[in-house]
């Protein structure tokens, strides 16, 4: 078992046979006029630039450009055009492969960026996120003349297959803004390869994104071996704070999560400390956010930078400012930030004006609680209850060379004492609903009266790779060779919700008044129900937990409600003062 987990983390060793080099054969690309050809072929350790191809011609005439290729041998491609979604894919020429033809309409089958949050699609391995080499803060510290080259992770990576591990990074974007959100390069410029070059003293925030992109050497999904990998989700994008000749700060954030864990620089890099990417403050959809509480040294202010998410299918992050709105300073000197989705920055500033930032990424979550033991009914002492999430991410997904871990929920605040430890999963974490979820039991004698209550909730990884954070010591120059002596690195991030359960005659639904006429049907039902009421008002729908699932506004009469998206079990329907008990 070590040995298998060993070959799917690193790439496959290409060996060349002993003998005569196949001769080369003339290879060509049929593309729309406006559309060009890049040829490249993987020369180096992994993530080390691909050795570009030239053509030994480029004509066009009726609309459409040729290029022809001398090559032998396993190459990749790739087709762009201005606006126009990007084809990716390799190859190898030979007597049944001389050439491929890409249409205006291939081009124009999505938008470069559209994006697609469906997890289940690419075989359960849909999820569009970034690592950046940065640090565990999101915070670059530059001098003036100095440079630094950005390198890029799409997670997941489009990879050919799970064991060979031949991948093809998408197109990046880089914005840069000031600390008031507006386009500014007085600070660094970033060239389109991700070089980072100082222009003035200053602070800058770089924003970091990636296009859709088509992929024809994806053997392990559908559509006859070709994939559409979406852009970049815009609550994932890339984020860090980088200065140039800032005076020294003196500061401690203070930012720590999960320290009774990760105390081993050889399991999490960052240990303690709180890591940007990587450790995620998972809060309930209905909170609107987690609260995260620090106890910063040397601060004289603490504010925040929200990431600001439009509704549209093509966006990224925006910020347009710091601010103390969402700051709470506690009488203890500690400070308490208020995360929303996405990519939070927060500054702390000490009293001669310098600063420091932190990076801090938060996402919402729904569960659901179902009774195992007594399906749709109320809670009870001795019921064994199931969570089940939707949708937690994998706190460090597959990376070539880099990670191959699997990911678990753990909850270590538990009243019987015992950590609640859920199902395991490499590749489909975000899609497999059996690692999603995780099963406990109400003590017999837990009294009824109280809440039972599940805390201290985290997401674990276990596998062979580097230490966690290892991937932003990937340089361009050097890559990453296979390693095949890689020790099990395990380690604890982020935070999940509490759990709290009302039991039995504590459960906080409002008691049923009969002056408000309504009439619920179907009852049981299934995809809808009929709200029937003769007073408008807000229809809200809880779980046997008392958490509201489901929310609408109702109007004198008959008022349709979709259901579809609940799960089975018994649900409670409040409409102003009338409650009553309905059964999916």
């Amino acid at each position: 078992m070590k040995n298998r987990f060993k070959k799917l983390l690193f790439p496959a060793i290409l060996m060349m046979v002993a003998g005569n080099s196949p001769a080369q054969t003339n290879f060509t690309f049929t593309v729309p006029e406006g559309a060009s050809v890049s040829v490249s072929a993987k020369t180096g350790a992994t993530y080390t630039p691909f050795t570009q191809k030239e053509a030994i011609s480029v004509s066009t005439s009726n609309g459409k450009t040729v290029y022809t290729y001398n090559l032998t041998g396993k190459h990749n491609y790739r087709v762009s055009k201005a606006g126009a979604l990007t084809h990716v894919g390799v190859f190898t020429p030979g007597a049944s492969a001389t050439g491929l033809e890409f249409t205006n309409e291939q081009l124009a089958s999505h938008n470069p960026k559209e994006t697609d949050g469906d997890v289940s699609h690419l075989n359960g391995k849909n999820v569009a996120d970034i690592f950046l080499n940065i640090n565990e803060k999101g915070f670059l510290k530059l001098t003036s003349g100095s440079t630094y080259q950005l390198v890029n992770l799409r997670n997941w990576q489009a990879v050919d297959n799970d064991v060979n591990n031949y991948f093809i990074e998408p197109d990046y974007h880089y914005t840069v803004i000031n600390e008031n959100g507006e386009a500014d390069h007085s600070v660094v410029a970033v060239s389109p390869s991700g070089l980072i070059r100082t222009v003035g003293a200053g602070v800058a925030i770089v924003l970091v994104t990636y296009d859709a992109m088509m992929c024809a050497h994806t053997t392990t999904v559908g559509n006859n071996g070709k994939a559409f990998f979406g852009a970049l989700w815009p609550e994932n994008t890339g984020v860090f704070v980088v200065s140039v000749d800032a005076p020294a700060s003196g500061i401690s954030t203070g930012m720590i999560i999960n320290e009774d864990f990760n105390t081993d620089p050889t399991q999490k890099l960052a240990t303690a400390a709180v890591d940007a990417e990587l450790d995620v403050f998972y809060y309930l959809e209905s909170a609107g956010g987690y609260d995260y509480t620090f106890k910063p040294q040397n601060v004289n202010s603490v504010t925040i930078a929200q990431p600001a998410i439009e509704s549209t299918n093509y966006s990224s992050s925006r910020y347009t400012g710091f601010s103390t709105e969402g700051v709470t300073k506690n009488n203890d000197g500690s400070y308490t930030v208020h995360l929303i989705h996405g990519r939070n920055i927060v500054k702390l500033t000490a009293a001669n004006g310098a600063s420091e930032y932190q990076v801090l990424t938060a996402k919402p979550v729904r569960f659901t609680i179902e009774n195992v033991s007594r399906p749709n009914d109320y809670f009870m002492p001795g019921d064994e209850i199931k969570v089940c999430f939707n949708t937690l991410f994998h706190p460090c997904n597959k990376l070539s060379g880099i990670y191959n871990m699997s990911a678990f929920i753990e909850y270590n605040g538990v009243p019987n004492g015992a950590a609640i430890v859920g199902g395991s999963n490499q590749y489909t974490f975000a899609s497999n609903a059996a690692t999603q979820s995780f099963s406990t039991a109400i003590p017999s004698d837990w009294n009824v009266a109280q809440d039972f209550s599940i805390t201290k909730g985290v997401l674990k990884a276990k596998g062979y790779g580097d230490p966690y954070g290892g991937h932003r010591g990937i340089t361009l120059e050097h890559g990453k060779d296979p390693n095949f002596s890689a020790l099990i690195r395990e380690a604890t991030f982020g935070a999940l919700p509490d759990i709290h359960i009302h039991l039995g005659e504590n459960l906080t639904i409002p008691a049923i008044h009969s002056e408000t006429p309504i009439t619920v049907y179907p009852n049981p039902f299934t995809d809808y129900i009929i709200i029937h009421t003769n007073i408008a008002g807000k229809a809200m729908l809880f779980d046997l937990s008392g958490k509201i699932v489901l929310t609408e506004n109702v109007n004198t009469g008959e008022n349709r409600i979709d259901t579809h998206i609940l799960n089975r079990g018994v649900y409670m329907l409040k409409v102003r003062e009338k409650t009553v008990k309905i059964v999916k």
